[in-house]
């Protein structure tokens, strides 16, 4: 059965302090669940169309989750008008961050057995980066500290 929910109907079936008194025991239950590779989750997908208006766009964002032990699939739809304009004009997508510059593909199996991809690639990295550009370390211990000698040999 599908229950479809709107903001108002929401505020109505849970008072909001005991929703939130509820909040962190789910958000702990859901990250347990999701960490033990019970829960699954699907990143945003948002679908950007033009309007007839220029650099106006229609936003259409859904995220899906499930969470065995809540016995129930949580899907958010959301929809908005963005309009974002640039110093020079152009049209700026939200969240578009910075692109990586070394792209590495997290795949279950290897997450599964272990092994962080992303992270071994980046010691990886950095490991060329300082065979490439070498610290430069002291070969001799400095002078030792003058602080707390007062000049001219007085206690």
């Amino acid at each position: 059965m599908v229950l479809v929910l709107k903001n108002h109907e929401m505020e109505k079936l849970l008072p909001y302090r005991e929703l939130l008194a509820r909040l962190g025991e789910a958000i702990e239950t859901a990250y347990r669940e999701y960490g033990n590779q019970v829960a699954v989750n699907r990143p945003r997908s948002r679908m950007y169309i033009p309007t007839r208006e220029p650099n106006t766009y229609y936003w259409f964002n859904n995220i899906a989750g499930i969470v065995p032990a809540f016995r129930a699939m949580a899907l958010r739809i959301d929809s908005s008008l963005a309009r974002e304009v640039t110093r020079d004009g152009k049209w700026a997508v939200e969240n578009e961050g910075v692109a990586p510059d070394v792209d590495v593909e997290n795949w279950p199996k290897d997450v599964i057995a272990g092994h962080d991809p992303q992270l071994e690639r980046a010691v990886d990295e950095a490991m060329k980066l300082l065979k490439q550009n070498p610290p430069n370390r002291l070969t001799k211990e400095p002078p030792s500290p003058t602080w707390g000698k007062r000049k001219g040999g007085g206690s």
